[in-house]
């Protein structure tokens, strides 16, 4: 059985598409490596390859994310939980089925931190990120889940209307500011809470007496363990590439004066 394991945990490294794309453009490149072409091709599958890996897509995230805490890092009530969208899926949504993605922790641990007594409401902040379809808001559908989970309705608050992190932030705070709220905890993913932190700031979430506690979840690291850590897969590429979006849009964000 421990032959099999290891198998099983192994060879669909080795029979992954990817590396085995990768691979076949290194031996035909080296074959021909008399080609100038040959030469680019072979440094590109390289490049790709690595671009792939859990150790690079590992060191990105550890770089980049907002370190996870401990509940005792956090202040022992807060008013507000602020529960940024970007979880799931409206268009393939329907009334039986949340179609949740890869961030789902954030609707989740907002749950949690309510039930523990860590927070008195929650605000849902998601409209429709889709150009195509604009009315497909998100937050009505988390919404319902939440309240299906023990959110009372009473503590329970959604923004329809934005579209991206700095509207979640100028769309929600109206709602704090009509319950007179004076704490609230920032829920989303760790890769995206730099930047998320700092267009909550720039938007007033610490002026007048307001605290701001920052709840980071859903890490991008998969720790996975050397070797197996240098084989390419589609889902390290993928932590790459949201990686590097996000430091674009960080960076975007601050020379438009967001941050």
């Amino acid at each position: 059985m421990a032959d099999f394991f290891s198998l099983s945990k192994t060879l669909p490294l080795l029979l992954n598409p990817l590396p085995l794309f990768l691979l076949f453009l290194m031996i035909v490149s080296i074959a021909n490596r008399k080609k100038a072409a040959s030469r680019w091709i072979l440094l590109s599958a390289v490049v790709f390859w690595v671009l792939s890996t859990p150790w690079l897509a590992d060191q990105l995230s550890r770089w980049w994310e907002e370190p996870r805490r401990a509940a005792v890092e956090l202040p022992q009530h807060s008013d507000v939980a602020i529960v940024l969208g970007g979880m799931s899926n409206p268009l393939s949504s329907n009334k039986e089925h949340l179609e949740f993605g890869s961030s789902s922790e954030r609707l989740l641990e907002a749950i949690h931190l309510y039930k523990t007594g860590r927070v008195s409401a929650l605000l849902i902040t998601s409209g429709s990120g889709d150009l195509l379809k604009p009315e497909a808001a998100e937050a009505p559908d988390l919404a319902a889940f939440a309240l299906e989970w023990g959110v009372a309705p009473a503590d329970l608050l959604v923004e329809s209307k934005s579209r991206n992190t700095r509207e979640n932030a100028t769309l929600s705070l109206p709602f704090l500011q009509k319950k007179a709220w004076k704490s609230a905890v920032l829920v989303t993913s760790a890769w995206h809470m730099k930047r998320a932190a700092g267009v909550f700031r720039k938007a007033g979430y610490t002026q007048g007496g307001l605290k701001l506690s920052l709840w980071p979840v859903d890490t991008l690291e998969s720790r996975r363990g050397w070797p197996l850590n240098l084989f390419p897969d589609a889902g390290s590429l993928e932590t790459t590439q949201v990686i590097f979006r996000e430091v674009l849009g960080w960076v975007v964000y601050g020379t438009q004066g967001y941050l």
